[in-house]
């Protein structure tokens, strides 16, 4: 049953921020392997997605991977989808204190980011319409008040580094 159903309100839909970046804490890779395990751990969590039913439950699953990981293309996403849906936010990407890790670890997701949508939201409170953010993102503790307070009803997040992520994803 799509969120809708249960809400009655604006159709909800899933945004999903997946990058893994190949990197395994460590060991230090060859180039070529990174993107393996890139590839292989993005595609493992699509495959999650749809088997934990993330596309029968919502009503849009929009999913920003590898060169769409970055904070200009996540901003214009929420705000976008915010016209029509009202979001949750899935965090699969690294983080660090303060910022997600996006494209190809080179991208990083922070303050202006977070401060130019905090602008547009302050303007007009409707323009953002979040529900809820899950991060399995490390230090995903430390972006919990920017998600807040750009009107998330509620926003998890590690304290520190996240060693266990995958099987929290089966609770989301």
């Amino acid at each position: 049953m799509a969120a809708t159903a249960l809400t009655g309100a604006k159709p909800v839909a899933l945004v999903v921020f997946l990058e893994n970046v190949g990197h395994i804490q460590g060991l230090s890779l060859p180039g070529w392997a990174m993107a393996a395990v890139d590839w292989v751990t993005e595609e493992y969590a699509k495959v999650l997605l749809h088997l934990y039913g993330a596309h029968r439950r919502y009503d849009r699953v929009i999913i920003l991977e590898d060169a769409d990981t970055t904070g200009p293309n996540l901003a214009r996403t929420l705000l976008s989808a915010s016209r029509t849906h009202t979001l949750d936010l899935l965090l699969l990407v690294h983080g660090e204190n303060g910022v997600l890790v996006g494209y190809r670890g080179k991208e990083f997701v922070g303050a202006e980011t977070f401060d130019a949508l905090r602008t547009v939201y302050r303007d007009d409170p409707s323009s953002l319409d979040l529900r809820a953010v899950y991060g399995l993102n490390c230090y995903g503790l430390s972006l919990a008040w920017n998600w807040m307070s750009l009107g998330a009803q509620v926003a998890n997040g590690a304290a520190g580094v996240n060693w266990f992520p995958e099987p929290s994803l089966s609770v989301f």
